[in-house]
């Protein structure tokens, strides 16, 4: 437990730098633009399931790295089931809370962001 938590810190520590180093006088618009543009996030443990730039794909580790600021910025967390362990799946819920969608199958997933790319796309038209 203890060196989940460090190891947390150490990430948090991280992003805090980069954020910093990309560019030191606009630190803040950087960093909160960068929110806006990440509503929705994919936990697969394939990285490559989906190839979208609005989308964020993560393992269910860096998920669970999050603190809970970056994990309520995400508008939509979408989780795909295959192959994460049952007790992962629930610590995901858990953190999410109703955020959280579960899909079954890579084809529901990726009907879902279509539709929801769609959506967006009559919202700006």
């Amino acid at each position: 437990m203890l060196e989940i938590q460090n190891l947390k810190t150490k990430i948090e520590n991280i992003n805090n730098t980069q954020c910093t180093l990309e560019n030191q006088k606009s630190n803040e618009e950087v960093c909160e633009q960068k929110e806006k543009n990440s509503n929705v996030v994919i936990i697969c443990n394939d990285k490559e399931l989906i190839k979208n730039q609005n989308i964020i794909q993560m393992t269910q580790m860096e998920f669970l790295l999050k603190n809970e600021k970056e994990r309520k910025a995400f508008e939509q967390i979408c989780v795909y089931k295959k192959g994460i362990h049952i007790s992962k799946l629930r610590k995901i819920m858990q953190l999410a809370g109703e955020k959280a969608i579960f899909f079954e199958s890579a084809q529901e997933l990726l009907s879902f962001i279509n539709a929801m790319e769609d959506k967006n796309e009559n919202r700006s038209n």
